[in-house]
């Protein structure tokens, strides 16, 4: 998902084929929201029923669901699927 164009859609189906792989235990419901702190700035929470929007910058994700809390990465670095084989956290 590298470039000035990431969309919160692109980050929920990462997460879904995250959860369809069992990386995330406790969310297999996929009932769950984003959490997206920008340096310097406030933490937003997306919604699955939110409209899809593109990310005005460069920020850290989580996935969260009651009090779990799950690091997904950099938004910078997150791949569109699973094909590498490397999992999350995506940092860089």
């Amino acid at each position: 998902m590298t470039g000035p164009d990431i969309y919160t859609s692109s980050i929920f189906r990462l997460v879904d084929l995250c959860i369809q792989d069992g990386l995330f235990p406790g969310v297999e419901d996929w009932r769950y929201v984003l959490l997206l702190k920008y340096e310097g700035g406030p933490l937003c929470e997306i919604r699955r029923a939110h409209v899809d929007c593109r990310l005005p910058g460069p920020c850290r994700v989580w996935l969260a669901k009651g009090s779990r809390r799950f690091l997904l990465g950099d938004s910078h670095s997150l791949p569109a699927d699973l094909s590498s084989g490397v999992r999350p956290p995506y940092i860089g």
